[in-house]
């Protein structure tokens, strides 16, 4: 988990500087959902839950209905953490 939300981290940042770059946001898009996937696996339904809400997110981001922006960047490094 630790190495998938480093790896998280490091691509909303990469994100803040390249908006639009769609390869970082499939990367993002599939880290959420092992760390998702990973967490209702040993019953951390919770964190399984609110990576879920996160996933929402990204999708939407993903399909061009929401920009990124400081704000976005700034809200996903809030949940990574």
């Amino acid at each position: 988990a630790d190495d998938l939300l480093m790896g998280c981290e490091q691509y909303f940042l990469d994100l803040e500087k390249k908006s639009e770059d769609f390869e970082t946001i499939d990367k993002i898009f599939r880290l959420a959902h092992n760390i998702k996937g990973s967490a209702y696996a040993v019953g951390f339904i919770a964190m399984g839950d609110f990576t879920h809400e996160l996933e929402s997110l990204l999708y939407k981001i993903k399909n061009n209905q929401l920009k990124v922006s400081i704000s976005i960047v700034s809200l996903l490094l809030m949940c990574n953490d």
